[in-house]
């Protein structure tokens, strides 16, 4: 601040043109044509101001031209009030001369857009020269953005990584859908090609990938993909999904009848996880889904009792040894030892008799967890809650598989139970 303060204000204002010098450097140019005239206006009307500066501080009156923005704007006033006096052949020339006589950082958008404000009705013949030269300097132009298009193509893989990329090429280079002045040829006459190179490489990774989807994700994440990369094209790729699929939902219902008999039966753990699975995969209103799901909350309830009926009657016995341990005052020293050996006595009972409950029925039951914490005490329980979900989380922490082929049937089963879901 010092330093700029013990520089004289000719230094400052040179310092400052230099700095909006360097941005406008290093900002890319606009060359559309109204840009163009306001900053030729702009200018003109600076260096007008410019002029007249020394003078009109020697002589200590106000400057007598219009500041540049206010000569601006009263140029655009005049512009829209009196559209006749615009002399549209000598405007589209100076715009022209600017458009095509920059050689580095020119792209197709300012040239179109001369083209289109000064061709057509109310401005440039047909074959006027300055539409020739813009013409003219168009077809000089457009070869390097078929070849950054086709760059991009060639970096792709995938045909919607293709379409991606060169639109955001076409939006670069500011390229027509057509030509403004009409014709039949394409602005990029390889682009289709490339794009036909593409969907074949996609179908051929694609139908590569097939049989290795062998859940409902996976082959969802195959229909996505056919439908993305190859489009509206005719392939025999869509019939095989189509027919994996409906292959896949039979091989399910045929499972879920066939695996556990029907009406299923067995241990809960296994069928709960079952039930989840065929829920995820054929949908929770599939009515095979909703039938498995049925019987198993039908065997949960009468596992449950049966267990919930055994585990009380142990507990009552353990409750009653416990309360003689924790009277108070406490018993004598020979009476507490012989309670603690039938408390271990009957713990060694019970634990199997518990874990054989646990491994059957698993997490499925809230009413057994409530057994167990009582049976266990809650030390002990929750040290075995938090192994659990450990395990649990040790499943979770897995990295996803990719979309396609998805996650095989074990382990969709496997992350099932882990990831908490009721029936």
């Amino acid at each position: 601040r010092a330093r700029a303060e013990a520089l004289p204000a000719s230094a400052c204002r040179m310092a400052g043109r230099g700095a909006m010098r360097a941005a406008a450097a290093r900002a890319p140019p606009r060359l559309d044509p109204d840009h163009i005239l306001n900053t030729v206006v702009y200018v003109q009307a600076a260096f007008r101001r410019f002029l007249l500066e020394e003078p009109t501080q020697l002589a200590g009156i106000t400057p007598t031209v219009p500041a540049p923005p206010v000569a601006l704007a009263l140029w655009r006033c005049r512009r829209a009030l009196r559209p006749e006096a615009i002399d549209v052949e000598a405007e589209a020339m100076a715009v022209a001369a600017i458009v095509c006589g920059r050689e580095a950082g020119l792209t197709l958008g300012p040239i179109v857009q001369a083209y289109e404000r000064y061709a057509g009705a109310g401005g440039l013949a047909d074959g006027h020269p300055v539409l020739d030269m813009l013409r003219e300097r168009f077809a000089e132009v457009a070869p390097e953005a078929d070849e950054d298009v086709m760059r991009c193509m060639r970096e792709s893989f995938w045909p919607s990584e293709g379409r991606l990329r060169v639109q955001e090429a076409k939006r670069r280079w500011g390229a027509p859908e057509r030509l403004p002045w009409g014709g039949e040829e394409a602005l990029f006459p390889s682009l289709d090609e490339a794009m036909d190179g593409l969907r074949r490489n996609a179908e051929i990774r694609l139908t590569s990938e097939l049989p290795s989807c062998r859940t409902m994700r996976g082959l969802d994440a195959m229909v996505e993909a056919v439908e993305r990369e190859l489009g509206d094209i005719p392939t025999p790729l869509k019939g095989r999904v189509r027919a994996a699929r409906a292959n896949y939902r039979q091989f399910l219902e045929l499972t879920a009848h066939n695996a556990f008999g029907w009406p299923p039966v067995g241990a809960l753990k296994p069928l709960a996880s079952s039930a989840r699975w065929f829920s995820s995969e054929l949908g929770e209103d599939h009515p095979v889904a909703q039938d498995f799901v049925a019987a198993v909350r039908r065997l949960r309830k009468s596992q449950e009792g049966a267990a919930v009926e055994e585990l009380t009657e142990l507990l009552r016995e353990l409750s009653a040894v416990r309360a003689k341990l924790d009277t108070d005052p406490p018993p004598p020293k020979l009476l507490a030892e012989g309670y603690g050996e039938e408390l271990a006595e009957l713990m060694d009972k019970v634990l199997p008799i518990l874990e054989q409950r646990r491994e059957e029925l698993g997490t499925e039951s809230t009413e057994v967890l409530r057994m167990a914490k009582a049976i266990l005490l809650p030390g002990p329980f929750l040290q075995r809650v938090l192994d659990e979900v450990d395990e649990a989380a040790e499943v979770l922490r897995r990295p996803q598989p990719p979309p396609r082929p998805g996650p095989s049937t074990e382990e969709g089963e496997e992350r099932l139970p882990a990831a908490p879901r009721g029936l």
